[in-house]
């Protein structure tokens, strides 16, 4: 029976600023089926936050999940996504206001 693989980075981005945009680093997806990500935010922010995934760490594509749109208020939310890609980070694209945004992220086999 082969054994299940997961990872899980506490804090991919902690507390960064949401007045402007952000990119996190990469989390390196490679055994891992699902990933779930974690967004946290204060503050009063409305902007854009998504998911994006990469085979080679160069080029980025959105996932293929709905973005979450923090629209003025402190809160969170989880997206989670299925992938086969290598690679996996979060951004933030801002509109107004301003905050900060914690991103956890969690990833485990199925198989």
């Amino acid at each position: 029976m082969a054994s299940k693989k997961s990872f899980n980075k506490p804090k991919l981005v902690d507390a960064v600023s949401m007045a402007g945009d952000s990119v996190s680093s990469s989390v390196d997806c490679l055994f891992m089926e699902v990933i779930s990500f974690q967004f946290v935010w204060t503050g009063a922010p409305t902007g854009s936050i998504d998911i994006e995934l990469s085979n080679d760490g160069i080029s980025w594509t959105p996932a293929n999940v709905d973005a979450v749109d923090p629209a003025g208020a402190a809160s969170s939310s989880i997206l989670e996504v299925e992938t086969s890609s290598r690679y996996a980070r979060s951004s933030y694209v801002a509109t107004s206001g301003s905050g900060t945004l914690t991103v956890h992220v969690t990833g485990k086999s199925l198989s």
